[in-house]
């Protein structure tokens, strides 16, 4: 049985089993900022007209909140006045809309003066505004509904048992990428990814200090770290069915909901068993699914009973994550990787599947 770790015992493990057996590849990950490409897809038209201007950003090597701060300090907003809708990789070249709060009359709703801003003039090295449009409301977290991403892993040789690394054979990497194929056309667990758990997973151990012994994180990390907190207690349960083979599969008493992405126009959509996001409601898992997720999560009851007490309530989310619009192919040694998925969940969900990779950054 898969031992769960205590969360009296720090540092938590955040090395969640694999659900398929290994492919004994390793790679280096994140070598130039171009190696990692994510473009958001909204999922929605702008209107072209309303009060909140909505800028299309190109940033490379920074993160989304730098550019947030840019762009308000240009525009001579709060930064609360800036909309966007999700966090994006700093060290990668990614694409991102982010709002502006701009009414036509040129007031706001304090009746004070706001003057229409020209972003031609906007200069951040790194960043670059693509183009601008307006809509008739901010955008927020989560709003968007899926990040296409572009992965090129390079140098990526095999490992074997004797530790000495080799090119793969033409036919290897035949294989490698039928297999990378037909598993992700299954479907990988979807976990929530090591950046939600923060540096050294630190965000775990402010969760801890907060929820069990009762030392209050400052006020702008809280949101941050019970976020942290659902999601750790999400993946060890994810974790208990991946070791026993039961995350893609549906057993008695399971919350089903389709698997995501949704493929619009699918006339069946598979169907996914879900985990909790934790927080006040009873769970609506009933009989053998009800169980394990008392045994999986019993090491984190102290946990789960402060998440209650601070307001949140419970959610579900799919244990399954199947990336749309799939693309592999070999350039020389590289594996080039391209896909979509859904808001909320994690690339690093679907390289683990695939590869060791050695963190360049």
């Amino acid at each position: 049985m898969l031992k769960i770790p205590d969360p009296i015992d720090f540092p938590l493990s955040i090395d969640f089993p694999r659900a398929y057996p290994s492919l004994s590849l390793w790679a280096l990950f994140r070598e130039l900022p171009d190696d990692f490409y994510v473009e958001e897809r909204l999922g929605f038209p702008l209107t072209g007209a309303g009060e909140h201007q909505c800028l299309w950003v190109e940033k490379t090597s920074h993160n989304t909140h730098w550019v947030l701060s840019a762009l308000a300090e240009y525009a001579g907003v709060s930064e609360g006045d800036i909309g966007y809708c999700g966090r994006k990789d700093r060290h990668a070249v990614t694409r991102q809309w982010f709002s502006r709060y701009c009414p036509p009359v040129g007031k706001d709703r304090e009746n004070v003066i706001i003057t229409p801003v020209d972003w031609s003039l906007f200069t951040m090295e790194g960043v670059e505004i693509l183009s601008v449009d307006t809509h008739h409301k901010k955008l927020r977290l989560g709003d968007h509904e899926a990040n296409h991403f572009k992965i090129t892993l390079k140098d990526v040789h095999r490992q074997d048992v004797t530790l000495v690394p080799g090119s793969l054979s033409e036919e290897e990497k035949h294989y490698v990428v039928n297999e990378i194929v037909n598993r992700l056309q299954q479907g990988v667990p979807n976990y929530f990814g090591a950046q939600r758990f923060g540096r050294d997973a630190n965000n775990l151990t402010m969760a801890h200090q907060w929820l069990v012994n009762g030392v209050s994180p400052p006020r702008k990390q809280r949101s941050m770290i019970l976020s942290a907190a659902r999601s750790y207690v999400f993946n060890t349960l994810l974790a208990y069915r991946v070791h026993h083979q039961q995350w893609n599969r549906s057993i008695k008493g399971d919350v089903l909901v389709n698997a995501v992405p949704v493929v619009s126009g699918s006339a069946e959509q598979p169907q996914s068993p879900t985990g909790p996001l934790w927080g006040r409601g009873r769970s609506p898992a009933q009989s053998e699914a009800l169980i394990i997720e008392k045994t999986a999560l019993a090491p984190l009851a102290s946990w789960c009973e402060r998440l209650e007490y601070l307001g949140l309530n419970q959610e579900r989310r799919s244990l399954v994550l199947v990336p749309n619009d799939v693309s592999v192919h070999w350039q020389a040694d590289n594996l080039c990787l391209s896909f979509s998925l859904p808001s909320g969940t994690f690339a690093t969900a679907v390289l683990a599947e695939i590869t060791q990779l050695t963190q360049a950054h």
